[in-house]
């Protein structure tokens, strides 16, 4: 299933690629959809230079972890990005363990209180989005950033 928050990542990561001078291929995993060794295999037969795993899923991470290593036995650049929404003592535990973006639930609560009263006590809501400063928590389900060059 995708989220609203892995089309933001899918445009991210698209526009960052084409900004370097890539040609990106976008493949979204859906339910009963096509799966990640099919997406694989199709990337291959179209002669890719190089293949960005993207992922929120902990229970991917080992699957993409060993199309990963079959790929760059063929020499072909492979990044891999398992990442998760939200940070918990169970990311650590997954093999690898998973990155994460560590959401700031406590100012995010209080916000929502916050929210809450104004409009309890009849006063309209300033706005109707927040922003709040998540932190990238980087473990072993990421791998190491290299330089290749477009193709």
């Amino acid at each position: 299933m995708i989220l609203e928050v892995s089309y933001t990542l899918a445009e991210v990561v698209t526009g960052t690629l084409a900004q370097r001078g890539y040609t990106p291929a976008l493949c979204a995993r859906t339910i009963g959809g096509v799966s990640e060794s099919d997406y694989v295999e199709m990337l291959l037969d179209h002669q890719v230079s190089g293949i960005i795993f993207a992922g929120g899923s902990y229970a991917l991470a080992g699957a993409s972890h060993d199309h990963c290593r079959r790929l760059t036995d063929r020499g072909l650049p492979v990044v891999l990005v398992n990442a998760g929404v939200d940070d918990s003592a169970f990311m650590t535990c997954t093999d690898p363990p998973l990155t994460t973006v560590r959401q700031p639930i406590e100012t995010m609560g209080q916000a929502a209180v916050d929210l809450l009263v104004t409009q309890i006590d009849g006063a309209g809501v300033l706005r109707d989005e927040l922003l709040f400063e998540p932190e990238l928590v980087v473990r072993g389900s990421t791998s190491p950033a290299t330089r290749h060059r477009p193709r």
